[in-house]
This record gives structure tokens, sequence and C-alpha cells, in this order.
């Protein structure tokens, strides 16, 4: 078994089951749990998630870390996401960020829910209009065979010419980034997946009219009209995104015992 902050996950005969249940091991959260709660959980189970999008580093944060480690036995594995921190260093980290197969179907998951927060927001009939797509990666190529389906116009923006060869022969329109503030192009909906800034805030009223969601870890398109939608898997499709973590991390068990 496996307990996970966002799931806990059973193994039932063949089957995945995928509970929602959040298990916040923040320092603030910890008191409304009973004395030994951590400790009992662990007795029970062999492995903890801990949701770190990235290294945790210094003041509050990291302390919620070290009170969670503290309190768990040295032979608990930790899953979790850039497992880089100091307090990991005495326990067994699985990082599954370096699992390509993850990665690639969170990505799935990520462009299912940008297109539907799209939709939510999205006022015009969505077939035939010109969507933009910023980067050329798991997300933006999820993206793009998504809105290609749905009869979308596609573009996608690259500062990188090999990935504007691949986005042309797989049959899209594409652009610079570094042009983009230039062009005379109109867009229903640009999406952008790069973590830096592609359309600073200067130019962003070139494009005042478009739907932007920004799904990069870190700003790409400035501006107060931007949505900023980081961690989409795990607020629109949390069932989805934890049957994910979950399977992910019972093939790496199996492939152990192999």
């Amino acid at each position: 078994h496996a307990v996970l902050t966002g799931a806990i996950v059973l193994e039932l005969e063949h089957n995945v089951t995928v509970i929602r249940r959040e298990l916040e091991f923040l320092d603030n959260h910890l008191s409304h749990y009973p004395a030994g709660f951590l400790q009992t959980l662990a007795e029970h189970f062999d492995g903890i998630r801990i949701g770190i999008v990235k290294a945790l580093e210094g003041s509050a944060e990291a302390g919620s870390l070290d009170t969670l480690l503290s309190s768990l036995p040295n032979d608990i594995t930790v899953w979790g996401g850039n497992l880089q921190h100091p307090s990991l260093s005495g326990f067994k980290a699985m990082d599954l960020l370096a699992s390509e197969d993850y990665l690639w179907k969170n990505a799935g998951i990520t462009a299912q829910c940008a297109v539907s927060l799209a939709d939510s927001i999205w006022k015009d009939n969505r077939s035939g209009s010109s969507v933009l797509i910023i980067g050329w990666g798991r997300i933006g190529k999820q993206l793009a065979r998504i809105l290609d389906r749905m009869n979308c116009t596609v573009t996608i923006a690259s500062q990188k010419e090999e990935h504007l060869s691949q986005a042309e022969y797989a049959g899209y329109k594409t652009i610079y980034t570094d042009q983009l503030c230039h062009c005379d192009l109109t867009f229903s909906v640009i999406f952008n997946t790069a973590p830096a800034v592609v359309i600073p805030e200067a130019c962003a009223s070139s494009f005042q009219s478009s739907l932007k969601i920004d799904l990069a870890s870190c700003r790409g398109i400035e501006g107060p009209d931007v949505v900023w939608a980081r961690g989409l898997p795990g607020t629109m499709m949390p069932e989805k995104s934890g049957a994910l973590i979950a399977s992910t991390i019972l093939h790496a068990l199996k492939e152990e015992t192999l």
C-alpha cells in the first residue's frame, strides 16, 4: 500500500481503486490529527507521496517537510516530484518526474484540462477558431493534437527551429516566439506552456481580444487578463490524476520485484 497526500491507493486483486482524500501534512494542519497519527499510518503503509512541485527551500515550507519526515520511520519510501531536498537524504526517494510514461500521460491530462477550461470561458464556436500554442513540449504537442481534432486552426510558437520544423511537418502553422509582438495575427485562444516570458505586458495589448491561458510553472504571458492555470490535473481531474500516480507507483513497485 502507499499513502498519498492527494489520495489513498489500494490494490485490490488486479484493480486499482483511488480514494480521493486530502491529507495535508503541513505544520498548521498536523494538530488536526490525533497523537501518533503518522506513526499509525507508517505501521500499515510502506510508502508516502509528498506533493512537491519544486524543491522546497528555506523557511516554513522546509520546516513543514522536516516535521513530516521526522514523524516517519526511515524505511518509508517517499514518492513525489523534484525530490532533491536535503531532508529526504535519509529516505528511499522515487521521483515520479523521472518516468517518461508518467510525464507524457500527465501532459495529456493537463491538455484535456486546459481545453475544458477554455471551453468554460470560450463564448464563440470553437470549430474553425484560430488557436496559438506557445511551446512544443509534451503539453504543447498534446494540446495541438486535441485542438486539431476539434477543427481548430493551430499555430505553434517556439524559438527553436527544430521544434518549428517538427510542428510544420505535423501540419500546423508556425511562428518564432520573438515575432509574436510584431505580427498582425489574431487568435481566439492563446495557450502558453513555456516557463519564461514570451509575451511581455508591453505587447500584451496586441492580443487583448484573445483568451489567454498560461499553463507554465513561471508566467510566460504578462498582463492582468491572463488565466494562470498551474496544476490543472489535481484541481480539474483529481481522480484521473490520482489514478495516474497510483498506476505509476504500482508499476514501479512491480518492476522492483521482478
